[in-house]
Formats: C-alpha cells, sequence, structure tokens
C-alpha cells in the first residue's frame, strides 16, 4: 500500500471512530417526535450512508501484493473498524425504524444497551475504539518512516540520472527534499508529543497532503527524464566534442566592442538585441564549425543572450550537422532532437507546454521513438507560447552537411525565429540556397576568412615560435614578422590550410632548416586545400601505397570505422581468414592503449595526416578532405593504388568481426579507471555484417556471391 492510500484509510477510520464515540456518548442530545422524522434522525441516516460507503471503501483499499507488518496491521483495523460499523448500522436502522412508530429512545447509546443487553459491549466497543486509534497512530509512523527511507532512495536515483542527463534544473529534486523534511518532521512531532498522543483528522490530512505532493513531484520528475531519455541518442555530442578548441586569443574581436561599424559589433549587437537568424559563412576550412563551438559555449555570448532575455531566463541551445556521421548527426530528426534536449535539460519546466502528449502519458510510454512531425510540433508549441519568459538561441553548424533539402531545412529555421522569444545563428558554406535564404541582410551574416587574418598570423606565430628551435634561426624582428605575414596572407583565411603548412614548417624545424629551406618549403606547398591533400597523398612512402589506398576505401564505404582496424586489417594481407583463425582475447587498459599509440604512428605513416584517429574511430581530417578523396578522379586513382581483388567491404567485415573478438570494438571509450577494457563483443548486431555484404553484392565486387 503506498502511503497516501494507507492515509486516506487512516483518515476514515478516524472519522469512524470520531462519529462513533459521539453517538455513544452519554451526553447525546434526546429526542422525541410524533411523526418520527427529526433533524438528528435525518442526520444519522446520512451517517449511515456515509459509513456504508466508507465500508466498502476501506476494503477496496487494501490492495497491497506484499504488505509491511504495519500495513497488516492497520488493515487489521480498519477490519474492526468495519464489523463494528456494520453491527451499529443493524442498530441504527432498528432505531430509525421504531423512531418512526413514534417510539422514542433517548440515546443510541440507550438503543445499544437495550440492543446489546447491558452496558459491557459498549464499555467493550468504546475502549475498543481508543486503542484502534492510538494503534492506527503507531502504524501510520511507522509506514510513513518506511515510505521515507524509499523516497530518499528514490531521490538519489533522481539525481544520479539528473545527473547522468546533466540536468541543469534543480528546484524540483530541491523540492522533494523539503517535502520529505516536513513529512519527517510531522512524523517526528507525533514521536516527542507523548505516549497518549494520536493523530487527528488536521494531521492526517496534512500528512496526506505532503505525501502526495512528494509523490506528484517525483512523477513529475521521472517524466522528465523518460522524455530527456527519449531525445537523446549515440553519437549525439560526439561532433561538438570532435571539433577542435580555438587556439588561444583566436576569435576575440567576434566579442570586441568599437564606435565604428564592424561584422564584429553586428553580431554582438544581435546577441544582445535583436532577433531572426544571424549566418556565418566562409570558405572551406575557414573555421566556422571551430567559431560555432567556441561561441556557443563561451561566457561572453551567454552573458549578451541574457542582456537580450532579461528579466527572463535565456537557453543556449546548439547542433553540429556531420556528414560523415550516423543518420542522426545528419538529419532533421538529429538536429531537433538535440535542440530539444538542451532545451529540457536547461528548462524543465517548458517540457510540460511544449509536449503536453507525452507528458500526459506514463513515463514508460513517454520513452517511445519520435516523429519529426512530433518534433516539430513541439517547437511549434514553443514558440507560440508569449507569454513565456523564457527566451532561445540556437547555435545550428554545417547546415551544409544537412542530408536532406537545404531549401526546406533553411525555411524551417526561419519560421522558428519569427518568434520574439527565438534567434537562431546557423553556419554554413555560402551555397546558393543558403545565400538566398540568409544573405539578404548584410548586417545579419558574416564571411568568417575576411576577418580572421590576425586569428591565422597569432596562430602562425604561435605555432611556429614554440618550437624549440625557431630561436636557432637567429632571425630579427622584421625577417621574422615578414615570414609570420606571408603565410598568412597566403592563407587567404583559410585556418586548416595554415595547420598543415604550419605541420610541415615545424618538420622543417626539426630537421635544422635554415630560413631560407624554410621559405622554399613554403613556396614549395601548394596553395589550396585540394591541392594540399594530393600533395600528402603523394608524399606516402610507395611500399605503403597500397595499404593506404585500402585504408581510404574502407573509410568511404563504412563510416565509423574503430581504430583498431588500422593494425587489424594488416593481417588480410598474409591471412584473409584471419577473422576466423582469431582467438577471442581480453586487453588490460594499458595493452589497448599501446596498441591506440601504435594504431596512429601507422596510420600518420599511411595516410600522412589525411586521416586521424578521433574519440574511438577513423576520420577523415576534414570535410574537405572527404569531399576531394570521393571525387570520382580520387576515387579512381586511390583503387588503382589498391591492386587487384581489394574488396573495401569484406575488409571492413573481417576487421570489425576480429574487433569483437578481441574485445576490441572501437566505439567503447578508453577508461582509465577499468583495469579490463572487454569491448562491446558481440553487442554489433549480425544485421550490420549482413547488410555490408548485400551493399557489397549490390555494388558487383568481386568475392562477393
Amino acid at each position: 500500500m503506498d502511503p497516501s492510500s494507507a492515509l486516506s484509510l487512516a483518515a476514515s477510520v478516524l472519522q469512524f471512530i470520531k462519529f462513533t464515540s459521539e453517538l455513544l456518548s452519554k451526553s447525546a442530545e434526546v429526542y422525541k417526535s410524533t411523526t418520527g422524522a427529526s433533524n438528528a434522525i435525518l442526520g444519522l441516516e446520512e451517517t449511515c450512508d456515509r459509513l456504508s460507503g466508507l465500508s466498502d471503501r476501506l476494503l477496496a483499499g487494501m490492495t497491497n501484493i506484499r504488505p509491511s507488518a504495519s500495513e497488516l496491521a492497520l488493515k487489521s483495523i480498519a477490519d474492526s473498524c468495519n464489523v463494528d460499523c456494520a453491527r451499529i448500522l443493524t442498530v441504527l436502522n432498528d432505531f430509525k425504524v421504531q423512531g418512526e412508530r413514534n417510539r422514542a429512545w433517548k440515546s443510541l447509546r440507550a438503543a445499544l444497551k437495550l440492543a446489546w443487553k447491558g452496558e459491557q459491549e459498549i464499555e467493550k466497543l468504546t475502549n475498543r475504539l481508543k486503542d484502534c486509534q492510538s494503534m492506527m497512530t503507531l502504524h501510520i509512523c511507522a509506514i510513513s518512516n518506511e515510505w521515507l527511507q524509499k523516497s530518499l532512495q528514490r531521490l538519489q536515483s533522481l539525481e544520479a540520472q539528473n545527473k547522468a542527463l546533466h540536468v541543469q534544473h534543480l528546484d524540483k529534486l530541491n523540492e522533494i527534499s523539503s517535502q520529505i523534511r516536513d513529512v519527517k518532521l510531522k512524523i517526528n512531532e507525533s514521536r516527542f508529543s507523548g505516549p497518549g498522543y494520536t493523530f487527528s483528522a488536521n494531521d492526517l490530512d496534512d500528512l496526506a497532503t505532503k505525501v502526495s505532493l512528494v509523490s506528484v513531484t517525483e512523477r513529475d520528475i521521472a517524466k522528465e527524464q523518460a522524455i530527456l531519455s527519449s531525445l537523446d541518442f549515440a553519437y549525439r555530442p560526439a561532433r561538438h566534442d570532435d571539433i577542435a578548441e580555438a587556439h588561444a586569443r583566436t576569435f576575440s574581436w567576434i566579442f570586441e566592442e568599437s564606435d565604428q561599424v564592424t561584422k564584429s559589433n553586428d553580431f554582438l549587437n544581435w546577441l544582445r538585441k535583436s532577433g531572426g537568424v544571424f549566418w556565418i559563412t566562409g570558405k572551406p576550412g575557414s573555421g566556422k564549425s571551430t567559431l560555432m563551438k567556441f561561441l556557443a559555449s563561451h561566457a561572453k555570448t551567454r552573458d549578451a543572450i541574457q542582456s537580450w532575455a532579461s528579466p527572463g531566463k535565456a537557453v543556449i541551445a546548439s547542433h553540429f550537422f556531420w556528414f560523415s556521421g550516423v543518420s542522426m548527426q545528419k538529419s532533421a530528426l538529429g538536429l531537433f532532437q538535440s535542440l530539444l534536449y538542451e532545451i529540457f535539460r536547461q528548462c524543465p519546466e517548458v517540457i510540460a507546454e511544449a509536449c503536453p502528449f507525452r507528458w500526459r502519458t506514463n513515463p514508460n510510454d513517454a520513452r517511445e521513438n519520435w516523429t519529426l512531425k512530433e518534433l516539430v510540433e513541439c517547437f511549434r508549441a514553443i514558440k507560440a507560447n508569449d507569454a513565456s519568459p523564457v527566451r532561445f538561441c540556437f547555435f545550428v553548424d554545417g547546415l551544409d552537411e544537412f542530408d536532406g533539402d537545404h531549401v526546406e531545412i533553411s525555411q524551417t529555421l526561419l519560421a522558428i525565429a519569427e518568434s520574439p522569444r527565438i534567434k537562431l545563428c546557423v553556419a554554413s558554406r555560402p551555397l546558393n540556397e543558403f545565400q538566398d535564404q540568409f544573405g539578404t541582410n548584410k548586417s545579419s551574416m558574416l564571411f568568417i576568412h575576411e576577418l580572421t587574418r590576425m586569428d591565422i598570423l597569432n596562430y602562425a606565430t604561435s605555432r611556429l615560435q614554440e618550437h624549440p628551435r625557431w630561436l636557432t634561426l637567429g632571425l630579427d624582428t622584421e625577417a621574422a614578422e615578414s615570414f609570420l605575414a606571408k603565410i598568412a596572407d597566403t592563407a587567404h583565411g583559410v585556418f586548416l590550410w595554415v595547420t598543415l603548412v604550419t605541420q610541415s614548417l615545424r618538420s622543417g624545424l626539426t630537421n635544422d632548416d635554415t630560413m631560407e629551406d624554410l621559405n622554399d618549403r613554403l613556396d614549395s606547398l601548394p596553395k589550396s586545400l585540394e591541392a594540399f591533400y594530393k600533395h600528402m597523398l603523394d608524399s606516402v612512402d610507395p611500399i605503403y601505397h597500397r595499404k593506404s589506398a585500402n585504408l581510404l576505401q574502407m573509410l568511404m564505404v563504412g563510416p565509423k570505422i574503430p581504430w583498431p582496424i588500422v593494425l587489424l586489417h594488416e593481417r588480410e594481407y598474409t591471412d584473409p581468414d584471419y577473422a576466423i583463425t582469431t582467438p577471442q582475447k581480453t586487453f588490460t587498459y594499458a595493452e589497448v592503449k599501446s596498441l591506440r599509440g601504435q594504431a596512429t604512428r601507422r596510420l600518420n605513416a599511411k595516410c600522412r595526416g589525411l586521416l586521424e584517429i578521433r574519440g574511438d574511430a577513423l576520420e577523415y581530417i576534414h570535410r574537405t578532405a572527404c569531399d576531394y578523396l570521393n571525387t570520382s578522379e580520387m576515387v579512381d586513382y586511390i583503387r588503382a593504388r589498391s591492386g587487384e581483388g581489394s574488396n573495401a567491404y569484406l575488409s571492413v567485415l573481417r576487421a570489425r568481426v576480429a574487433c569483437l573478438k578481441m574485445g576490441v570494438q572501437g566505439t567503447l571509450e578508453l577508461r582509465e579507471q577499468n583495469e579490463t577494457y572487454e569491448g562491446e563483443k558481440l553487442k554489433v548486431t549480425l544485421f550490420i555484417f549482413v547488410r555490408i555484404l548485400d551493399v557489397a553484392r549490390e555494388a558487383g565486387h568481386c568475392g562477393v556471391k
């Protein structure tokens, strides 16, 4: 029995005891009537009806499957009262009939005395009622204490789940803690009030109200957590986490205030005052994603948004599209689930208004998968509530990496931003469809590559000057500044190009290059990213050409390739059946860490930086590298290098099976606190492998029939 049912039962018992005690009082009013229809008899009749209904409720409330000793005792008290109730009802009915015959009774007590043939049974009933009231108080305290212990355990579980979901809004958890303390204080009152203390009707009502509040709040939090969990998905924060942090002092200009009209002023003013959509665009590799990550998490962004939202609350949410990720990382479903997850995580109080249907269901039903239509309806509900004090700013990066209609997604975002309570900052390449949708208002857009020359200069300066051999060049200030300025000017705002160039120049410094050598190196490097990627591919040692090409092909056909495949795939060259012959094995964390370092070195040798281990998977160095390597020209080039008989689909399949058998499935994080790193083993379903074979068969690759 839950405490609410127990308290309701106790209140009903107390009501019966109180009423019966009053009827048994020797001072009860005497009444005679010629008609037999007195107010007292009418009152008794109403009480009879209440007691009759009460009798049914007393039994109906006892549905606990495993009642505690105190609950069983409370049930026994209720059963005893129910028996007495039935006996008294019989006398009351007879009393009413006799009264209608103009036979007067001085009181119910007199009637019972006559019916029960003496005072002895009446005294027994009176004493039994007193005992019931005292015992009821003790058992209610015991039941409430048991409930308190379970409530504290549930509270700890709710707190742990909130922490796992990164919920920031803790008011309801604090509310439960306060309500539990109130219940505890109420119970302690009875404990310290003396041995004869019994709960009054007001005490029970007060306790029932407090318990009910805790139960309601617990249910609300459970529903909030269920809805949040339903919005979360694998790899949701992966793209955000993979984006490099901005270098020191990079992008600081975007928060600088100036009397002159600048693009940084436009953006800062938009954050503080304006609504609608602000578009950040620029050349491929110019740092759009890095800037968006910088903005979405910067304290100055929050301060500016809060200034716009004041006196209400500001909620900032972000989503980073990723073309080579899983479906949810490049779909509208993933976008809206990510944003709603962030909204509800920071502001659970809007859940009920945003998704009323899920809110009305039980927590298990609230965990059902979302549809795009349902998600859009949530945003419409948020948008429609103009009375809400909460305002929202969304950062959406990589719109050009959205796997769908670019115009449609742009128009959907523009429609959401029509609300005065919602604004969006979006980033994409300067494609025509985005130019048409977002590029008409020049004060609400910026080209990042036009504004980062100083950032690039600072980055190049930092990367080269921190090399220990920079000082050995003995450059004067003017010569050093000239060389660094040459790098910044040649970059034309493409940050990625500078990253690749400084890596090459640092290699030159390691080789003890002179200043003349460094200048020659800089001049010889390709000036476009595509040409640079070809340069990197051509720099692979010929002995690795075949293995390099096969790794690139494997990533082309199987995104999210686990990093151990770099090592395992090499076994295929000497043993095509290695996936079958490889024994099962468990690796320690130290062994996996060593293997990962080995894989990184081999990958660097074979792919020269075009691929890298990011998290637990192989990734292209940048979207532009993927685009370039997947052009028809480069696909043919890589296929020619891979040799006859290569089959990337089968290679991926073999390596994944080996990963599972060896317990080094790359989709798991390395956790230093775990001494044994066992991997997911057979959790990856056979369906994945069947699908790989299906695709290979459809593509007509050799060896698959």
